[in-house]
């Protein structure tokens, strides 16, 4: 625990890992129970912070706080439940992960992954393949050492009619003529795929599986069991750990806690426990896996198979050994497939040429920002491509996946006519989200746009509490360049929702209403005007208990229009939760002109560039700062706005925010 609990430890964990979560633009990684300044107040008071936390650890104090639950979409009407731990709690949970990683990877084979810098290795491991044991004497063999070999040996022992090893010579399949897969594009896209690549190149049959529910339905003692085996954690960190897993899950009815599941949070920490308890799984593979036909990339397995028997025995091996950890193959998911098929279904062809497109594309970067000018010719093709993959009929089972990857293209490449379509996959693909907004704000807001987005935040928020929280996100950090006129549309349409949200009266703490209601208000305080923002103060307050979160996101409005909620911040201080206390004094300390809140501040709005297409971009949040600081430090604020200006004004004119950067304008100590 003393290392655990390290105050160095900790500090270095909260900024290589949670803060650069905490902070991240993309939507993908949005932190959906959002603090009200944009976690300022963790930086301002971060000695404080990290030394009481060390000290709860240390003496057995700490107690771990319930999670948020947001329901996040997974297909139409369906939602799986995401948990939004604390920021301390979050820290905590990756300092003990990080502490056991080690141990959690010693084992793991080579020709698994579970994250993106998996994929990159992969692909360099089945560079090492070659067709019926031969090797190009064009080319050097990469050098690679293989990891887990040793393991090999304690492989299980499998039946005779099981036993059919990859050792005999592999041909290489015969696509059909009539198909596209041998363009050079298809090979780039192929061999990106690493062990996959050798599998459809070596196999006639491809098994395809996944794990049924698989956060869900892993069960905590097998966890427990795990960690104290498998690591060199102490007993009481491995206490410590399920008891963060546990208040982090839904409470079940009847039950006193909840015995399954691990929650799909942020920062990787459930990812490294769940893919260090499925390399006993893996050694059920390990013929197979050293010849390069299994894959495994998290819960997802890929395995080459000589025949449709084979294939089902391969199945079978693979029930079996997910069995002893209570785990089973997903039967809508599970299939022998000719490889022909596997391809198809994978849309090779066009994930083939959008992986050419994509490498176009990066050869026309320049700059800072990675500009580009892709030609008309290309964009001309890219639109049309990208029209007939959505009027297909019959569509393949991994459509959708090709329709985000062409919402990405089209993107970074400036395509932006196809806003229209992007609402409509979002409301028949609610479980692409992220993608489709991320195409939406990479092009200038207008309010027919956000109108309908607002609408679609209204109909989905009792099915899925993610899309709403994002559909916000964008509309207050989606580039734009609308009139006074066009502000005050956004604002107020925004503003009926929040009535909707907060009506009636004593809003209830910790509800996705009371979170959309919080979610609202920077929107409004970016677009919104005076008399706006003080009805948004006048109403929060006298409808939202103190420990809404609406209320504590209202408080750094009301603070900004000089009309502090003297209740909050007096009466109710004393019974709020410590982070909301900590987020009010560091807004009391801003007010104040406290040097140290000054520079969080400054920090927080300084332009970063993000996202992709790269642009400079500043949070929305902290931009309700600006008018406090203009009368706190104007000293400080006259440069610092000045330079801030130059950036935002440098990006693409598609990219520009220019209600930010009025705000910035507004803000100048001069103005």
């Amino acid at each position: 625990m003393a290392t655990v609990a390290d105050p160095g430890l900790l500090s270095a964990v909260w900024k290589r890992h949670v803060r650069r979560g905490l902070r991240s633009a993309r939507l993908r990684d949005f932190y959906l129970a959002q603090d009200p300044v944009q976690f300022a107040a963790y930086e301002w008071g971060l000695h404080t912070f990290i030394e009481r936390l060390s000290q709860d650890l240390l003496t057995a104090t700490f107690t771990p706080e319930p999670a948020v639950i947001v329901r996040g979409a997974k297909a139409t009407g369906l939602s799986r439940p995401l948990a939004v731990m604390s920021p301390r709690d979050a820290l905590v949970y990756r300092a003990l992960v990080l502490r056991a990683e080690p141990d959690l990877k010693r084992d793991l084979r080579t020709w698994t992954g579970a994250t993106l810098e998996d994929a990159d290795r992969l692909a360099k491991l089945a560079a090492r393949a070659r067709v019926d044991g031969e090797v190009d004497e064009n080319h050097d063999e990469p050098e690679f050492e293989v990891e887990g070999k040793e393991a090999s040996a304690s492989t299980p022992t499998r039946a005779n009619d099981e036993d059919e090893t990859s050792e005999k010579k592999r041909r290489p399949i015969a696509l059909s003529d009539t198909e596209s897969y041998e363009d050079d594009w298809f090979k780039i896209w192929l061999q990106k795929q690493g062990i996959i690549a050798h599998i459809c190149d070596s196999c006639p049959y491809v098994v395809e599986s996944d794990i049924a529910n698989f956060f869900t339905s892993i069960d905590l003692e097998v966890v427990r069991e795990h960690l104290h085996s498998h690591t060199s954690l102490e007993k009481e960190v491995v206490r410590l750990c399920i008891s963060l897993i546990r208040r982090s899950l839904p409470h079940p009815g009847y039950a006193d806690s909840p015995t399954m599941g691990i929650p799909q949070e942020g920062f990787d920490s459930s990812r490294a426990i769940a893919h260090s308890l499925l390399v006993g799984v893996d050694r059920y593979f390990d013929t197979e896996g050293e010849a390069l036909l299994y894959s495994r990339f998290m819960d997802d397995f890929v395995i080459g198979a000589e025949s449709v028997e084979m294939g089902h025995r391969l199945i079978a091996r693979l029930q079996r050994a997910l069995e002893p950890l209570g785990l089973y193959p997903n039967t809508a998911k599970t299939r022998v497939v000719t490889t022909e098929t596997y391809l198809r279904n994978a849309m090779a062809e066009e994930n083939g040429w959008l992986e050419d497109v994509e490498q176009q594309l990066a050869s026309l970067e320049h700059g800072p920002l990675r500009q580009m000018s892709p030609p008309d010719e290309l964009l001309q093709e890219l639109s049309l491509r990208f029209e007939a993959h959505r009027a297909l009929l019959d569509k393949p089972r991994r459509w959708d996946r090709v329709l985000r990857r062409y919402y990405a293209v089209l993107r970074r490449a400036g395509c932006g006519q196809f806003t229209t379509e992007a609402l409509a996959d979002l409301r028949a693909l609610p479980d692409s989200v992220t993608q489709l907004l991320e195409y939406v704000r990479s092009f200038p807001l207008t309010e027919a746009t956000a109108a309908e987005l607002l609408r679609l935040a209204s109909e989905v928020s009792d099915i899925y509490g993610d899309v709403p929280l994002l559909i916000l996100e964008t509309i207050g950090s989606a580039p734009n360049s609308l009139g006074e006129s066009g502000h005050s549309a956004i604002a107020t349409s925004t503003w009926r929702l929040v009535r909707d949200q907060i009506d009636p009266p004593g809003q209830r703490a910790g509800t996705l209403a009371d979170r959309l209601a919080a979610a609202a208000v920077p929107v409004i305080a970016k677009f919104g005007d005076h008399e706006l923002h003080d009805d948004v103060v006048n109403l929060v307050a006298s409808r939202c208990e103190p420990k809404s979160h609406a209320r504590i996101q209202t408080a750094v409005l009301a603070a900004a229009i000089n009309k502090p909620d003297r209740l909050l911040t007096a009466e109710a201080l004393p019974g709020l939760p410590w982070s909301d206390v900590m987020a009010l004094r560091y807004l009391d300390s801003l007010q104040r002109n406290d040097e140290k809140a000054v520079g969080v501040a400054l920090n927080l709005l300084r332009p970063a560039i993000r996202l992709m297409p790269n642009r400079h971009h500043v949070h929305v949040r902290p931009l309700m700062l600006l008018p406090i600081l203009r009368s706190g430090a104007p000293a400080k604020m006259s440069g610092f706005i000045s330079s801030s200006l130059r950036q935002l004004e440098a990006n693409p004119d598609r990219l520009r925010d220019r209600r930010a950067e009025e705000l910035f304008r507004a803000a100048h100590p001069t103005a």
